[in-house]
This record gives C-alpha cells, sequence and structure tokens, in this order.
C-alpha cells in the first residue's frame, strides 16, 4: 500500500470515529432535552388544570353575585345582539 493511501485510510477512520462521537453526544443532548419538556408539559398540564377549577369556580361566584343583583332589581343581563348574514 502507498504512503497516499494509508493517509486517505487513516483521515477517512478519523473522520468517521468524529461524526459516530458527535453523533452520539447529539442523540444524548436530545433525548435530555426530550426528557426536560415532557417534566415541563407535565407542569404546564397540571397548571392548566388548576386554572380550569379556579376559572369554573369563579363562573359559579359570578353567577350567584348576578343572581342576587338581578333578583333585587340592580342588574338585567345586557341583550345579545343578532347576527346578520352579510
Amino acid at each position: 500500500m502507498s504512503p497516499e493511501l494509508v493517509g486517505i485510510l487513516a483521515v477517512g477512520v478519523a473522520l468517521a470515529g468524529l461524526v459516530l462521537t458527535v453523533g452520539g453526544m447529539a442523540v444524548a443532548s436530545l433525548r435530555a432535552m426530550r426528557g426536560e419538556l415532557r417534566s415541563e408539559l407535565r407542569e404546564l398540564g397540571t397548571r392548566v388544570g388548576t386554572l380550569d377549577t379556579r376559572l369554573g369556580a369563579l363562573e359559579q361566584r359570578m353567577a350567584r353575585l348576578e343572581g342576587l343583583l338581578e333578583g333585587a332589581g340592580l342588574y338585567r343581563p345586557a341583550a345579545v345582539p343578532e347576527l346578520t348574514g352579510d
């Protein structure tokens, strides 16, 4: 084998090792980020559920207040405008 061929093969092996190493590091990094994203999404789902519960409680309280005010004659719900088919 000529020295040029040995040099070309050595460079090819070195480049293949470099590509495999960097690829492995990228895969490990992506797996870590995917795990972090899953935990963030779980936390976000919990927070949205809590917000939904609180909003439901607020709707009930507002309905009660509107009912009390309407019963006392102090409040009339606004009329909903009709939609026209323009």
